[in-house]
């Protein structure tokens, strides 16, 4: 080894052993009382932070100690269930005590199907997924309870797991329902077949890229107006409204899941005709069509 490295290693040494000859100097800092709760025995110089009540410090604990000024560890929290959609959910809970209890599932909901009463269609029958369900061969003329025993032909409930799910029904007369719904954690939603392939409930979830067509009439005359749609039989209106009704008001026909565009209307009664009108079809909306 060269003279020069060996005098850099010599001062790196006896730097080294300055340093720690110093830091061995320094005092140890920590609670001198022996009085004190966190007192340290080590310590040679008081760095002020003896504490002399221990006990729960956190405000939103139930054992709060307001007089404590060092933490022990011994907080405790309001247990309950914390999960917001179970049935006894409790907003004040911190701690999940495992109790939470589930009217449809943890994981799952309940879907109701039904039929409005002033369609004429019969056994309707229901596919929830890939899967039937049943047949509706009658109706209900308000929603019924979620909870409510299931009428003979009225009404299809079941449960599944939560999430979206494709949704078909076809009746005899070769009427279609087709959308999305969804089923919540633990909830109860509906599916209401309404006229013209409408589907209505708070399960259905809005395509925004699918348009509607509705044609309705104020005209007082002898009705059941078959409507043509593009050429194709979109249904028959059989009741007039004094004002522009909500689209799938029972009685007029309403065609769904259309393409955005320009559709042609044509309808005939009797001796009465309407011929090639056209109305434009845009995403995520009704347009209303009025037969004069």
């Amino acid at each position: 080894m060269s003279l020069s490295k060996q005098k850099i290693v010599f001062f790196t040494t006896i730097l080294f052993m300055t340093v720690s000859m110093l830091e061995s100097c320094r005092p140890v800092q920590g609670c001198t009382d022996p009085n004190a709760y966190n007192y340290n025995s080590s310590a040679d110089e008081d760095d002020g932070s003896c504490a002399y009540y221990p006990g729960c410090t956190d405000p939103n604990a139930i054992n709060y100690d307001p007089n404590a000024d060092i933490d022990d560890g011994s907080c405790e929290y309001p247990a309950g269930c914390t999960d917001p959609v179970a049935d006894n959910y409790d907003p004040t809970a911190q701690v999940d005590d495992g109790s939470c209890w589930y009217q449809y599932g943890e994981n799952s909901g309940k879907i109701t199907v039904y039929r409005e009463g002033e369609c004429w269609e019969n056994n309707v029958d229901v596919y929830f997924g890939d899967s039937f369900e049943g047949t509706l061969t009658s109706f209900y003329t308000t929603l019924p309870d979620c909870d409510a025993n299931a009428e003979a032909g009225k009404i299809i409930t079941f449960v599944d797991s939560y999430g979206d799910y494709d949704f078909k029904a076809t009746s005899e007369a070769g009427t279609e329902w087709k959308g999305k719904v969804y089923i919540p954690r633990n909830g109860c939603v509906d599916v209401k077949l309404r006229c013209g392939g409408y589907i209505g409930g708070n399960a259905l979830v809005t395509d925004n890229t699918k348009g509607e067509i509705m044609v309705w009439t104020k005209l007082d005359l002898p009705l059941n107006i078959s409507v043509q749609i593009n050429d194709a039989d979109a249904g028959v209106i059989r009741t007039n409204y004094d004002s522009i009704p909500n689209c799938g008001a029972s009685g007029c026909v309403t065609k769904c899941s259309l393409t955005p565009g320009t559709y042609t209307i044509d309808a005939s009664s009797g001796s009465y005709t309407w011929s090639n009108y056209t109305i434009q079809v845009f995403g995520g909306e009704c347009s209303k069509f009025e037969l004069k």
